[in-house]
């Protein structure tokens, strides 16, 4: 049997914004998604009913090219369709999993790739930001030309993540962001700025300014208002974190799900639990690996 694991990711900027080609800044959520692989003596594979699952399975298989059967199990920690790249990990992991159990040491590059190739498949249209970051771990920087991971000087004690409890389909949120930049040219510009701060963002982050990138958060997240993909359950979280003295704002496609928050101290923390489902901290973790 082999075991693999691979993390949430969160936004910290950029989301929406790197479908059109923009960069986005993103961490690896210290909370993950494990998968099982083992190789069946009988006819027939053993699969959860995921369409993510089935198609990582069959990318291993074309990969290694073994089709010997095989029983999968995930087990997760990541909240499903709530902004912190449930679907990535479990492509990640899985397909990291299924090439070793079938003989072939993938690596962490070609993992990425087929994680995304996975998303691409199911969805129909998806960044590689998710999918990157699960695999690389710690703070990445992803556009569609250029990916790459990010040396931040960091001594914080990680990020509060709050929870409404619900979810929303990537692919509906996205497609509603299309509409309207090929509606409004005002939506084309809002886009264009989330990735001009994003790069200032980047700038930043290397260069161990995390005030500055927290206030670029608040900045985000009012662009994403602009956008309709906030929510009044995101956006009480967003401002009970900013109420309590943070920088917060909404992570993945929106509608409803997860918000980001920083500092992470008792106050942010405290504040966010006030009126999520559920608050937490995290930590920045590492990209995926066998356990």
């Amino acid at each position: 049997m082999t075991r693999s694991s691979a993390p949430g990711t969160a936004f910290l900027l950029g989301e929406h914004a790197v479908v059109y080609g923009e960069p986005a800044l993103l961490f690896a959520v210290g909370r993950r998604a494990t998968v099982d692989v083992d190789t069946k003596e009988t006819v027939g594979d053993d699969l959860p009913d995921s369409a993510y699952v089935r198609e990582a399975v069959g990318r291993a298989r074309e990969y290694t090219g073994e089709d010997t059967p095989l029983s999968v199990e995930v087990e997760s920690e990541i909240p499903i369709g709530a902004g912190l790249g449930s679907s990535a990990a479990v492509s990640a992991a899985t397909v990291h999993a299924a090439s070793r159990e079938l003989g072939a040491q993938m690596e962490r590059e070609k993992v990425a790739e087929e994680a995304h190739a996975v998303e691409l498949d199911v969805q129909g249209a998806a960044s590689p930001a998710d999918t990157y970051t699960t695999t690389m771990g710690g703070y990445t920087v992803v556009s569609d030309e250029k990916k790459r991971s990010l040396e931040v000087p960091d001594e914080r004690e990680g990020f509060v993540v709050g929870w409404d409890g619900g979810s929303a389909p990537t692919g509906e949120m996205v497609d509603g962001v299309s509409r309207l930049v090929e509606e409004n040219p005002v939506a084309a510009d809002i886009v264009g700025s989330i990735g001009d701060l994003t790069r200032r963002g980047v700038e930043r982050a290397e260069a161990g300014d995390t005030d500055a990138v927290g206030g670029l958060m608040d900045m985000n997240q009012g662009l994403l208002d602009a956008l309709g993909v906030s929510s009044s359950s995101l956006s009480r979280m967003v401002w009970a974190a900013r109420d309590a003295g943070g920088s917060a704002k909404l992570t993945g496609a929106g509608g409803a799900g997860c918000v980001v928050a920083y500092p992470a101290n008792e106050e942010v923390l405290g504040a966010v639990e006030q009126v999520a489902e559920e608050a937490f901290v995290v930590g920045v973790s590492e990209g995926v690996r066998t356990e």
